[in-house]
C-alpha cells in the first residue's frame, strides 16, 4: 500500500505540475499578445530625405562634430575651453571662466580686417543668406548646477563692428522651463528671425559670414559643455519632416528613445518624448535630428521593446571634383623644371640659399616622399620664427646665365599639402605664406623685390592649402609696394611654413608636395576627363558645365535631357562618351566621366555634378574652371 500510495502521490504531483505549466504557458501567451511591441519603424520604407541644412548642402560637410574641421578656433587660447576634444561624434570641453567668454564657432569670417587670405571653408567662401536660413538647431549637454542663458553672436564681415554684427537675446540652458530639469542633453531650436538682438545693427538679416554660440554664462569654471550637432535650416525643423512611431500593447505612459546605429541604450542616445501609451503612436519631428540610422526604444517602466528596423535619416551624397581643380592643371615644376616638387629627392628644396637668406630649419630629411624638418628659434632678430623652404630648380642655370621667369599669366594656383605638429594657435604664429621675387634675371641682371603673400591660417593635422595668386588678397596688404603676382616676373619662390612665437618653439613640419599650376585646358573637340570622388557608390550622377557657379540662374532639367543650352546659356548638359565611372580615374576611389567637347563654344567653364541617391539630389561645383580653346 505504501508503494502504491507513493505512486499515486507522484502521479498527482505530475498532473498538478503539468496543469500548472499549461496554465502558466497560457497566461504567458495571453500576455504576449498584449506585450509592448513597436510596429513602426519596421525597416521597410522608413528612410527620410534630408532637409535643406546649410552646412550639409552648401559646405558639403555637416556640422556633425565628426572631425575638428566642424568648428573653428576651438582651442583654449581662442575659445576659452579647456580639455577640448572630439569623441565619437561629439565635441566636449570645460569652461575656463564660466562668464560667457567661451564660444563655439561653426562658421568663421577669417582673420580680423582680412589679415589672412580667404581660403577654405570660411564665411567669405560660404556665406549664409540670412533671409533664407533662419532656424538654428543644436543638441547640447550642460552639467551646470543651475539654469542660465546662452546667446548667439553673428557678423556680416570680418571687421566685426557693431553695424554689421548682432548679439541675440538669451535662450535658456537647459531649455525652458529649466528649474525642474536635471543637467544633461537638450535639443535647442532657435528661430533667428524672432529671437531678436540686444546689441548690434544686424538683426539676422542680409549676409552672415560668422556664427558663434555662447553656450552659457554665470556658471562655475570647469562646467562641461558637449555639442552633438549643429544645423541651420530654412524650414522649421519642428514641422518639416515628421515620422509616426507606432506601437501596441501599452496601457500606461511610455517613454521613447532613439538609439544611433544599434539596439543598445546609453547615455548619449536621444530622449524623444514621454506620452500616453494608449494612443499607440507618436509623431516624431525628425527635422531637428542629424543624419543617421536610429532604432526606437519604448518602455513603460517595467517592460520595453525595440523597433524591428531603424528610421534612416538620409546622409546627403557629397562630391569632390578633383579635375578640374586648383591642383589638376599643367604644373610648373613638372613641365618647366622637369622635377616635380613632390618631396621625393633633395633637389625639391634648396637647403643652401644665397646669403643673407637662411632656412632657419634643421634635422631636415626626405623620407617616403615627405620633407621633414625642425624649426628652432630663428632668427633671433625677429619677434617670431621665420623658417623658409626655398623651392628647388629655379637657379638651375650657372652664374651669368639668366634664370627663366615664371609665366605668371599662365601659372597662378599655388597648393601644398602640409602638417604642422601641435595644437592650432593662430595668435602664436600658426600661419604660413608664399613669397616670390626675381634675381639673376634676363634683363641685364635686374631684380624685383620680394613680394610677400598674405597669411595663410594653418589647421591641425594634414591639410591641403590651395590659393589663387591672382586673387586680390594674395599679396600682403601691409606691404603696398610689393608687385602683384600678375605684374611680377619671379624666378625664385619660397614657402614659409610657420611664423611661430618663441614660446612655441621648436616646431616640427612635414611637407608632402608643393604645386604651382595653371588653369585646366582642353582643345575643343578633344575629350576631357572629369574626375571626382563621391560618398555614394550607387548614386545617379550627371555632369554639367556652367559659365558661373550658380545652378539657380537658368538650369532646367527638361533642357538638360535634350542636351541643349539652358536659359541664358549658363548651364549645358555634358554628353557622356563613357558611362563607366572608373575609366580615366587616376587615384584610388576616383570616378571619371569623359566629356565630349566637340560642340562646346570656346570659353571658361565650371563643372557641376548632380548626385541623386533616390532621396536627395545634391549639386557640387568644381573649385576652379576649365578653359575650352
Amino acid at each position: 500500500m505504501r508503494k502504491r500510495g507513493g505512486s499515486w502521490l507522484l502521479g498527482l504531483a505530475l498532473v498538478l505540475l503539468m496543469s500548472y505549466t499549461g496554465l502558466a504557458w497560457q497566461a504567458e501567451d495571453s500576455s504576449s499578445s498584449l506585450a509592448l511591441q513597436i510596429t513602426e519603424p519596421n525597416g521597410v520604407g522608413d528612410s527620410l530625405a534630408e532637409i535643406d541644412d546649410f552646412a550639409t548642402f552648401h559646405m558639403g560637410d555637416p556640422w556633425d562634430m565628426q572631425q575638428p574641421s566642424d568648428l573653428q578656433l576651438y582651442r583654449t587660447h581662442d575659445s576659452y575651453f579647456q580639455n577640448e576634444r572630439f569623441e565619437n561624434g561629439v565635441f566636449a570641453g570645460n569652461l575656463t571662466r564660466g562668464d560667457g567668454s567661451e564660444y563655439i564657432m561653426p562658421l568663421y569670417a577669417g582673420a580680423v580686417n582680412h589679415d589672412a587670405m580667404r581660403i577654405g571653408k570660411i564665411g567669405y567662401n560660404y556665406p549664409i543668406d540670412a533671409n533664407y536660413y533662419r532656424y538654428l538647431t543644436f543638441r547640447m549637454y550642460f552639467n551646470g548646477p543651475v539654469c542660465h542663458t546662452g546667446v548667439l553672436r553673428w557678423h556680416e564681415d570680418d571687421t566685426r563692428v557693431e553695424a554689421t554684427s548682432g548679439v541675440s537675446n538669451g535662450f535658456y540652458v537647459p531649455s525652458q522651463p529649466c528649474e525642474d530639469k536635471p543637467a544633461g542633453w537638450e535639443t535647442y531650436v532657435l528661430d533667428l528671425d524672432n529671437l531678436g538682438i540686444q546689441w548690434g545693427g544686424n538683426n539676422w538679416e542680409r549676409t552672415i559670414r560668422e556664427l558663434r554660440i555662447i553656450p552659457v554664462g554665470g556658471v562655475p569654471a570647469g562646467t562641461e559643455i558637449r555639442i552633438d550637432w549643429i544645423r541651420l535650416t530654412a524650414a522649421n525643423p519642428k514641422t518639416i519632416r515628421p515620422y509616426t512611431i507606432r506601437w501596441q500593447g501599452a496601457t500606461r505612459p511610455v517613454t521613447l528613445y532613439a538609439s544611433r546605429n544599434d539596439k543598445v541604450l546609453d547615455g548619449n542616445d536621444i530622449l524623444i518624448a514621454t506620452v500616453d501609451g494608449a494612443t499607440g503612436q507618436y509623431v516624431w519631428q525628425t527635422g531637428v535630428m542629424e543624419a543617421g540610422t536610429y532604432y526606437i526604444y519604448l518602455t513603460d517602466g517595467s517592460t520595453s521593446a525595440w523597433s524591428p528596423g531603424p528610421v534612416v535619416l538620409n546622409s546627403v551624397p557629397t562630391v569632390v571634383i578633383t579635375a578640374p581643380s586648383m591642383t589638376s592643371g599643367p604644373e610648373y615644376s613638372a613641365l618647366e623644371v622637369r622635377n616635380p616638387w613632390d618631396m621625393s629627392d633633395p633637389a625639391d628644396v634648396d637647403l643652401t640659399p644665397t646669403p643673407p637668406f637662411q632656412t632657419c630649419m634643421d634635422q631636415t630629411r626626405f623620407e617616403g616622399g615627405i620633407f621633414h624638418a625642425r624649426t628652432p628659434r630663428c632668427p633671433t632678430s625677429l619677434p617670431h620664427n621665420d623658417p623658409m623652404i626655398f623651392l628647388g630648380g629655379f637657379d638651375r642655370y650657372p652664374p651669368g646665365t639668366p634664370d627663366p621667369e615664371v609665366n605668371t599669366q599662365r601659372y597662378h594656383y599655388f597648393s601644398f599639402r602640409y602638417y604642422l605638429e601641435g595644437e592650432q594657435n593662430m595668435a602664436g604664429g600658426w600661419v604660413s605664406r608664399v613669397l616670390w621675387w626675381k634675381e639673376n634675371a634676363t634683363d641685364n641682371g635686374a631684380v624685383e623685390l620680394p613680394s610677400t603673400g598674405r597669411d595663410i591660417i594653418l589647421y591641425e593635422g594634414w591639410n591641403t592649402y590651395s590659393l589663387d595668386l591672382m586673387a586680390a588678397d594674395a599679396t600682403d596688404n601691409t606691404l603696398p609696394g610689393d608687385p602683384l603676382w600678375i605684374e611680377s616676373h619671379p624666378n625664385r619662390m619660397r614657402l614659409d611654413p610657420n611664423e611661430m612665437m618663441p614660446e612655441l618653439s621648436p616646431g616640427y613640419i612635414h611637407v608632402d608636395w608643393v604645386k604651382l599650376t595653371a588653369t585646366d585646358e582642353v582643345n575643343r573637340g578633344t575629350p576631357y576627363t572629369i574626375r571626382f570622388t563621391t560618398s555614394e557608390s550607387a548614386a545617379s550622377i550627371t555632369a554639367y558645365y556652367d559659365t558661373d557657379r550658380n545652378p539657380a540662374n537658368g538650369r532646367s532639367a527638361a533642357l538638360v535631357l535634350t542636351s541643349r543650352p539652358v536659359h541664358r546659356a549658363h548651364t549645358l548638359f555634358l554628353p557622356l562618351l563613357a558611362r563607366s565611372y572608373s575609366a580615366g580615374a587616376t587615384q584610388a576611389g576616383e570616378k571619371a566621366i569623359q566629356w565630349d567637347t566637340s560642340n562646346v563654344p570656346p570659353g571658361q567653364y565650371w563643372i557641376a555634378v548632380d548626385v541623386r541617391d533616390g532621396l536627395n539630389t545634391a549639386t557640387w561645383y568644381s573649385e576652379a574652371p576649365i578653359n575650352v580653346r
